[in-house]
């Protein structure tokens, strides 16, 4: 089969052809170079100073029960009978425990000055009696405020910034061997 092109046909190919190699060189100028992109050279920072605690944790680590807390009225109250306050200082920088109706956590350190810090614990929030409720909240908010501790054989005592006794402890029994 012949196919005949006119002149007014050829003109029309031509221009058609023409349109679609300037749009390919158009298409050419206006990409990105073909180099490979460049990587910053790797610049030397100063990391921050990581503050460890002074002294190993291993005069509190294990488990302790809570025998007695400042009730906050310029006294010191025995626990709750039947409700359970425990510490467990862990090697790991963490005390963890029951607050008597719920289980809690925070962090901590200890300097060689038998110095002590405790961040605000976090806990569960179950219900509980009223007055376990009160010994637990009053328990939570006394942590935090700790500053220096002292251990005399079986005993835990821990101490706010101006020397006033705020909790005491029994050991549990069950120290554990620090990490």
């Amino acid at each position: 089969m012949i196919v005949l092109f006119n002149k007014g046909m050829k003109k029309l190919l031509l221009l058609i052809l023409g349109i679609f190699m300037l749009m390919i060189c158009f298409a050419g100028c206006t990409g990105q170079p073909a180099t490979p992109p460049t990587t910053p050279s790797p610049v030397a920072t100063q990391l921050p100073a990581v503050t460890q605690p002074i002294a190993t944790p291993s005069a509190i680590v294990g488990e302790w029960d809570l025998n007695s807390y400042n009730n906050g009225r310029g006294g010191i109250e025995t626990v709750i009978v039947g409700s359970e306050v425990t510490a467990n200082f862990q090697a790991n920088w963490i005390v963890a425990g029951s607050g008597g109706c719920n289980q809690y956590s925070a962090d901590y350190t200890t300097t060689a000055s038998n110095g002590i810090t405790i961040t605000q614990p976090t806990s569960t929030m179950m219900a509980c009696a009223d007055a376990v409720m009160q010994q637990e909240t009053q328990y939570l908010s006394l942590l935090p405020t700790a500053s220096k501790y002292e251990v005399s054989g079986d005993q835990l005592t821990l101490f706010n910034a101006t020397g006033t006794k705020i909790l005491i402890y029994k050991s549990a029994g069950l120290k554990v061997n620090p990490l």
